[in-house]
């Protein structure tokens, strides 16, 4: 089972190439939390062997409406040429085996 996962590349057609954030404790729970990109708003993420919460900032990100989506937190000086950041806090409540815990899964 895994604790978190992202997908991160979605899109209506070839001409229509956006990034979409979603996320959850299995394929199955996977929700978008695009609308939380770029707030600093935690998304929460909730099993039987985690829980916490994931805060997204992805610099430039174009939102559902077409909206190009700031953020401060990339107008530091210490972030400079950092293009993206997927933070993740939480508790793991049971853990057999360190592999349990999956932050980014490939897309098939």
């Amino acid at each position: 089972m895994s604790i978190v996962t992202i997908l991160t590349l979605d899109y209506q057609d070839k001409m229509d190439l956006r990034l979409r954030i979603s996320a959850g404790t299995s394929l199955e729970s996977m929700v978008s939390v695009d609308s939380a990109v770029n707030t600093g708003m935690p998304h929460k993420l909730t099993s039987d062997v985690f829980e916490g919460w994931i805060v997204a900032y992805i610099k430039d990100f174009v939102d559902e409406d077409g909206n190009m989506r700031e953020s401060e937190y990339f107008s530091r000086k210490d972030r400079r040429g950092i293009t993206w950041s997927i933070q993740v806090q939480g508790v793991c409540i049971f853990m057999n085996d360190i592999r349990d815990l999956t932050c980014f899964r490939p897309i098939p």
